[in-house]
């Protein structure tokens, strides 16, 4: 974890300020969200046009390099068409329902993931500990943090020790709600609303301004029973409240290389040409796009598999005298008790995204609840459907997740809450048709991308195993 802290409302001011800008520049490819597969698992939020606003500025900003040094023509027809190959490929991709995505401007660039700090010393919780961790490291759960109530350990009695004095620690106190107890000796005795403390065997009095308490016994209580009081703060005239701090917790990340190159013969340019009215170096450049896309998909996917942390099994073979229909019914308990697991890992979460195997999505796609929104035309993983609200991502590929496996990511309401992050450096980028080698008869296209691809939170992420 890097020691630099960005505060998590100035990070995303700045945001809605570029997506507002964005919005104005580029707002044809930001239209072609409103209507994707990805807004009809989530809602679009003024992080995606910031996110693929940025990813279109980049791309533009990388033209104008190559206008300023005579080189753009090597782009061929890209730049007529790479802002809408761009907006279709975020839209219809599942990265942006995977993982957080995040552009960067460096080759080694920065991400973001949200912590929540405490500011204050109050209850269990000290100044500087995290109430919400990304890595649940150092997290604590508070209590008497924002709560009025409080209990304060006073030390234990003393044989023949009759007087004793302390001072509370959180002032001011509110009047009446003070309760002195000595473990085994006496019943809790309560304050009266005027700074005295009333009871069996028990006289004494309360500073509310200053929290100091003494009182007196009239019997000996013995040596270590424990004194305790339970008494409530007055917020209301308080100086002031606990406080916390929302901070983005920042981490180092290096831009990778994904790239490909494909190849087409004079003769079968033509061939599509005259007789199908294709242009072949559209086509190269949608398989180059496809087959990239796809690869980044599935290293993420690789990535999150190792990195899962937890396996929850359903066995999907009935139990005697249940049906098969009813019993398949039970796979939604399998998520319940995987979302424990996360709650365990994490300290928070919910499954709000699955990403299956093809045999896994067999069961999920017959289950009450499910909306199927593609067909699987699309090659590679792609998002499925959705499970009463929850996303599925179906992967094809037995060697990218196993056929009856089911990851369960959560995405929380901020984007910097996500298992994985996408961080594109350089946009892909698709050049102009070129000479293969010696043979001027064939033609190659070459398509790259400079994105980095990590899984920054595994906490968030566990396994569902059909067996």
């Amino acid at each position: 974890m890097a020691e630099i802290s960005i505060n998590e409302q100035l990070k995303g001011k700045k945001i809605e300020q570029d997506a507002d800008r964005y919005s104005k520049i580029y707002r044809p490819q930001l239209d072609l969200l409103e209507s994707s597969p990805l807004s009809k698992t989530r809602s679009i939020t003024a992080f995606d046009y910031y996110a693929l606003g940025k990813q279109l500025e980049q791309f533009d900003d990388y033209k104008r390099m190559c206008e300023e040094d005579g080189s753009v023509t090597q782009l061929g027809t890209i730049p007529n068409i790479a802002h809408d190959v761009i907006g279709v490929t975020y839209a219809t991709s599942p990265l942006a329902v995977i993982a957080s995505v995040q552009p960067v401007d460096e080759e080694q660039g920065t991400v973001y993931y949200k912590n929540v700090v405490a500011q204050s010393t109050r209850g269990n919780v000290s100044a500087g500990q995290s109430l919400l961790h990304a890595t649940n490291v150092e997290q604590v759960n508070p209590q008497g943090f924002s709560g009025d109530t409080l209990v304060f350990s006073a030390g234990n009695t003393v044989a023949a020790t009759l007087t004793y004095a302390f001072n509370l620690t959180e002032v001011p106190v509110k009047p009446g709600f003070c309760k002195l107890a000595i473990a085994g000796v006496t019943i809790p005795n309560l304050d009266d609303g005027a700074g005295n403390i009333l009871g069996k065997g028990v006289s004494g009095s309360i500073n509310y301004t200053t929290g100091a308490v003494s009182f007196t016994l009239t019997a000996d209580p013995g040596n270590s029973h424990a004194i305790t009081m339970q008494y409530a703060t007055n917020f209301e005239i308080a100086a002031d409240l606990p406080k916390i701090g929302m901070k983005l917790d920042s981490k180092s990340i290096r831009a990778r290389t994904f790239a490909l190159k494909d190849t087409i013969g004079l003769e079968q340019q033509y061939a599509l040409r005259r007789r199908f009215g294709i242009i072949a170096d559209d086509e190269m450049a949608s398989d180059l796009i496809g087959a990239i896309n796809s690869e980044i998909v599935n290293t993420i996917i690789v990535g999150l598999t190792v990195q899962a942390m937890g396996t929850t099994t359903w066995s999907k073979t009935a139990p005697s005298g249940v049906s098969y229909l009813e019993h398949k019914q039970t796979l939604k308990d399998s998520f319940t008790a995987a979302e424990s697991v996360m709650l365990g890992n994490a300290g928070r979460g919910n499954i709000g995204v699955m990403i299956a195997g093809r045999d896994a999505c067999s069961i999920i796609g017959t289950l009450p609840g499910f909306v199927k929104i593609t067909d699987g035309s699309t090659p590679g993983p792609h998002i499925y459907g959705t499970l009463d609200g929850v996303t599925v991502v179906r992967v094809p590929a037995a060697s990218v997740l196993d056929t009856w496996t089911i990851l369960g990511l959560y995405n929380g309401p901020s984007p910097f809450e996500s298992a994985a992050v996408y961080s594109p450096y350089m946009p892909l980028l698709v050049t102009t048709a070129m000479p293969n080698g010696i043979n001027p008869l064939s033609n190659q296209k070459a398509a790259a991308v400079w994105a980095g691809v990590d899984v920054l939170v595994p906490q968030f992420v566990t396994k569902i195993v059909i067996s």
